[in-house]
């Protein structure tokens, strides 16, 4: 993480939360009037956000969003299963050929891949995330998941991205935490969230899934093409956008690599700068 360029790790976040940003304008055109006004109501409380600072955009958006689709699009809640979640513990089993194959392509994109975004971003709001803490807690935290049968425990984008992207840097633990425990809630409750998502059109989940990630994904470009190694950044963006997988390794790893040998080969003179 400390060889690595800036500009060539958010390369690789913004061609990761580009479908977010694009997200937006697919779901305007599905469905133009209910989710124009969505996107319009999040306009409008942007342009007030200095005089409603404690009052986010994206929760206006969700309130209007509720509100609409109640009155024009009713959704039918009869099919939501109330039930809570029973944990059940699985015994891992150890083969050396699903090692090779699903541990160590797991490993690179924990690491590599979502660790980095979410490193990449906290960097990019002037945040010193403590990497190696980050990358230990990743791997306990997987050895705890394999019992109970789910993936890995890494750092996701996305995620970070919606909490780091505040302008009040003192609340953003707060968040964290509170993000914590919605997420144990979410878990216990999995499924009525599961039947809930099978019921509420998808396009106003890409709507308000943009709009959460609409000011990460500016920054991202931002700092991708703004100082030096912008040639190792567009190929990095390029290839993770491209979603190519090799090695069943993702493309956001192959698009960090690719970015570093292009820039290396390209902008040698920004590599001695930095040296």
């Amino acid at each position: 993480m400390r060889i690595l360029p800036t500009p060539i790790m958010m390369g690789m976040v913004s061609g990761v939360l580009l479908p977010f940003g694009v997200n937006i304008i697919t779901a305007l055109k599905d469905d133009f009037l209910i989710n124009g006004a969505i996107f319009l109501t999040f306009l409008i409380m942007t342009f007030f956000s200095n005089s409603l600072k404690k009052f986010p955009p994206i929760i206006a958006a969700m309130i209007v969003a509720a509100v609409l689709y109640s009155i024009f699009r009713p959704i039918s809640l009869i099919e939501v299963t109330l039930s809570v979640a029973e944990p059940q513990i699985y015994i891992p089993s150890f083969r050396l050929a699903t090692i090779g194959e699903v541990v160590i392509p797991l490993l690179i994109t924990v690491i590599a891949i979502q660790n980095a975004q979410g490193i990449g971003i906290l960097k990019s709001m002037q945040f010193d995330p403590p990497v190696n803490a980050m990358t230990n807690w990743s791997g306990i935290g997987s050895i705890i998941n394999s019992f109970f049968g789910a993936h890995s425990a890494c750092i996701a984008g996305p995620m970070t991205g919606i909490l780091a992207d505040t302008n009040a840097r003192n609340t953003a633990y707060t968040g964290a935490v509170w993000m914590g425990i919605l997420w144990i809630i979410f878990g216990l409750f999995a499924p009525i969230a599961v039947t809930l998502t099978s019921i509420i059109p998808a396009s106003l989940i890409l709507l308000l899934g943009g709009l959460a990630l609409l000011g990460v994904l500016k920054n991202s470009l931002e700092l991708s093409f703004t100082s030096n190694f912008k040639m190792g950044a567009l190929f990095s963006f390029m290839i993770t956008v491209s979603e190519i997988e090799f090695l069943s390794i993702g493309a956001p790893f192959w698009g960090l690599v690719g970015g570093t040998i292009v820039s290396f080969v390209m902008e040698k003179d920004d590599f001695r700068r930095v040296g």
